[in-house]
C-alpha cells in the first residue's frame, strides 16, 4: 500500500480531468467556517444544524463548503449555483451545471478526501488507523468467512491494517456504484488502497478502472477565511 507523500498546492484554476484521469485533493477541515457557511445549500445548512456535535457540524460544513468551492473551480462557476440530485443511497450528482464531471467525497475526523473523474464513477473512503474492539466480531457481520479467516490468522497490528483495507474498499465500491455498503456490492469494480498520509487508510474504487498512483493529481487544500 502506497503512502502519498506529497500533496500538490491547489493549481489557481484546475482543469477538468481528461478520459482515464483521476484528481485527488486532501482537505483539512480545522478551520473557520463563518465565511464557507455562504457556499453551502439550504438543505446542507439543515444537515449541519441538525448535528448534535458543534465539532462534527463544524466540520460538515467546512467539508461541503470546500468540495463545492473545488467543483465551482473546475467548472468555471459559483459554489452556490451548483446543484445536486442524490441517489437512492445519497451519493450526490452535479445536475446544474451540466458536465461530465463525476466526483465523491469522504470525511473523517479533521480530513476529507474528495476524487474526480471524467464520465466514470467514482467512490471514496478514508479511515484513521484506529484501535477497534471487536474487531473479529465486526468482520465476522461483514465479510465472507475467506476474509473473516485471514483476519483472524494475524497478528494485531496487521490485522488491523487489513480490516481498514477491506473496509475503505467494501465502502468506496459501494459509493462508486450509489449503493448502501450492506447492499450486494460489485466486488468486480476496480479499487485501490493508499494511505493519504500516515496513520490513514483510504481506497478509491472507480467502474473503469483507475491508473496508477504515479499518474494520480493529488493536492492539498488547507482553506483560509
Amino acid at each position: 500500500m502506497k503512502t502519498i507523500q506529497s500533496w500538490s498546492p491547489p493549481p489557481e484554476k484546475p482543469v477538468l480531468p481528461r478520459s482515464g484521469e483521476l484528481h485527488l485533493w486532501l482537505i483539512d477541515l480545522d478551520i473557520q467556517t463563518v465565511n464557507l457557511e455562504r457556499y453551502l445549500s439550504p438543505d446542507e445548512h439543515d444537515r449541519a444544524q441538525r448535528m448534535l456535535r458543534a465539532e462534527g457540524s463544524r466540520r460538515f460544513v467546512a467539508a461541503r463548503a470546500c468540495m463545492r468551492k473545488i467543483l465551482a473551480d473546475y467548472l468555471a462557476t459559483d459554489a452556490g449555483l451548483i446543484n445536486f440530485r442524490y441517489g437512492s443511497a445519497g451519493k450526490p450528482e452535479i445536475v446544474h451545471p451540466g458536465s461530465d464531471l463525476r466526483f465523491n467525497l469522504s470525511h473523517s475526523g479533521h480530513l476529507a478526501l474528495l476524487a474526480l473523474t471524467h464520465q466514470s464513477e467514482i467512490g471514496v473512503d478514508m479511515e484513521p488507523l484506529k484501535q477497534q474492539p471487536n474487531l473479529l466480531a465486526i468482520s465476522r457481520k461483514i465479510f465472507g468467512a475467506e476474509v473473516q479467516k485471514t483476519l483472524a490468522a494475524m497478528d494485531e497490528p496487521r490485522q488491523k491494517v487489513r480490516f481498514f483495507q477491506l473496509w475503505t474498499e467494501l465502502e468506496a465500491r459501494a459509493k462508486c456504484k450509489g449503493s448502501g455498503v450492506f447492499s450486494q456490492t460489485d466486488d468486480t469494480i476496480p479499487a485501490v488502497n493508499f494511505a493519504p498520509e500516515t496513520g490513514w487508510i483510504a481506497a478509491v474504487a472507480s467502474s473503469r478502472g483507475i491508473p496508477q498512483i504515479l499518474e494520480w493529481l493529488t493536492y492539498r487544500l488547507i482553506p483560509s477565511d
